[in-house]
């Protein structure tokens, strides 16, 4: 994220016993429900498409760059794929400002509290987050 600018980089591994060539899609909203509700919905805002070939059992990182967006509106988005002709979900991006943030005590625990992981919160480092975030910010404002 920066500025009007989101980037997504998603790693996909095809785990089918097909090769998959075909688009990987990423749709972007605008969330309008209130954010202490734990949920999120909205208007579509942009989506983007890009074509991606990823053999059986192989991992490929695909791009998505959207531009022009408004930074101090609230945004989430799926990342999906083709199968079959129906569309599956691999991806959801919870809600997200392009703004920069500092994480608070009542931010961390909705994250927890909701089974979300956010980078910024994830004071530790450990790809996760979790009551140890928390005591680690508790410690840091201490």
């Amino acid at each position: 994220m920066s500025g009007t600018t989101l980037k997504v980089t998603a790693q996909i591994t095809n785990k089918g016993v097909n090769d998959y060539d075909n688009v990987i899609e990423l749709l972007l909203y605008e969330n309008t429900e209130d954010p202490s509700s734990y949920s999120f919905g909205g208007p579509l805002v942009k989506s983007k498409s890009v074509m991606a070939t990823i053999p059986v059992g192989e991992t490929r990182e695909v791009d998505f760059v959207i531009k022009d967006l408004n930074p101090d509106d609230e945004y989430f988005f799926f990342v999906s794929y083709s199968s079959a002709g129906e569309s599956k979900r691999l991806l959801t991006g919870y809600p997200f400002t392009l703004t920069e943030r500092t994480v608070d005590v009542t931010t961390l625990v909705q994250l927890i509290m909701a089974g979300q992981y956010d980078e910024e919160a994830d004071l530790n480092k450990d790809d996760k987050v979790d009551a140890a975030d928390l005591v680690l910010l508790i410690k840091k404002t201490e």
